[in-house]
């Protein structure tokens, strides 16, 4: 008989459930699993575990269990197997969970010479970063992952790119699927290390994560896109900017993708904005320097997510640009 307080299963499962979320259409994604010597959850193409003793053996339904022990708050549980059941008891409250017997656990195999490394200080916030960046058609990889290699992060969709640079080192070539990313973002891993087919992390809660690698061969040199880009035009947009090409961006909610953009134009001293829909027509004007001119058509949320990493911009032929410090940042034009 295992016991515990009801809280600290919660918080061990909330976890656990960041793996179940890659993939529901795997039969076992759905269940933990105790072993006697540690908790987990396999999707098949992630797994977290974490040390937990038990005697005992068995998986149960994540959702399940999750959902009766959150009644329970701070209140001490136990937790006993009779049977093909797995019990959960508080007193006189009882709930028995059916038990799956299978073992559905990975065979992960390092490669000879790796080891555990850190990652970056920033690593996890870089990662939320370049993830917005990220596009959603999965059939084309080199546009729904993050590359990772040296000191830099960096991801596309095609039409956005983000190189940013890492405050530490990562010496091995990797890719994370946007998917894996959100994982990653709440575990908040602190070591990396290789497998053969894995990519493995550990956290300062001493969870054990693995994810799938997976290869991309034709990732496109971002950095060779960013210098070929010219800049025609340079300029510092004004905070106040913001909210406006936000409400710009409401009347393009029902748009198609490629028909979400605004036309932005500069002359005599003003930035005037304008778009009209179906839904209706939007316009404003903010000052700018005077001898600046342009006109151009953009996604508005490109350019909002842009001026949260400078103000100043760089306007070309193809695309609009910022360069920070530690990042770039660019949007293609649309038309």
């Amino acid at each position: 008989m295992k016991t515990m307080l009801a809280n600290e299963l919660k918080d061990v499962l909330s976890i656990m459930n960041l793996a179940a979320g890659t993939d529901r259409n795997v039969e076992n994604g759905n269940k933990v699993y105790f072993t006697g010597e540690k908790i987990y959850i396999f999707s098949g193409d992630a797994y977290i575990s974490k040390d937990l003793e038990t005697d005992f053996k068995g998986g149960v339904d994540t959702n399940l269990l999750e959902d009766i022990i959150d009644k329970y708050g701070l209140s001490e549980i136990e937790l006993d197997r009779k049977e093909n059941e797995i019990i959960v008891k508080k007193k006189r409250s009882i709930s028995k969970l059916v038990v799956d017997d299978s073992d559905h656990q990975p065979s992960i195999k390092f490669s000879k010479g790796t080891e555990w490394r850190k990652v970056p200080a920033d690593f996890t916030s870089l990662l939320d970063q370049a993830f917005t960046l990220t596009g959603n058609n999965f059939t084309e990889p080199s546009k729904t992952c993050i590359h990772i290699n040296a000191r830099k992060m960096e991801a596309s969709d095609g039409l956005r790119f983000g190189i940013f640079k890492m405050k530490g080192m990562i010496s091995d070539d990797i890719f994370i699927r946007k998917d894996f990313v959100k994982i990653l973002s709440k575990f908040e891993p602190k070591d990396y290390r290789l497998a053969d087919s894995w990519i493995c992390f550990t956290n300062e809660k001493n969870y054990f994560l693995a994810i799938r690698k997976i290869s991309i061969t034709d990732y496109p040199n971002l950095e060779e896109i960013f210098q070929g880009l010219k800049k025609s035009s340079e300029i510092e947009l004004q905070d106040k900017i913001i909210s406006s090409l936000e409400r710009a961006g409401l009347f393009l909610r029902n748009e198609m993708e490629m028909d979400r953009y605004i036309k932005l134009e500069a002359k005599e001293g003003k930035i005037h904005i304008f778009t009209q829909t179906k839904a209706g027509t939007y316009k404003d004007k903010f000052n700018c320097a005077e001898g600046i001119e342009f006109e151009i058509s953009i996604n508005p949320k490109y350019l909002v997510e842009m001026i949260y990493y400078s103000n100043k911009i760089s306007i070309g032929d193809q695309a609009v640009c910022c360069e920070t410090k530690n990042a770039k940042i660019a949007a293609c034009l649309i038309g």
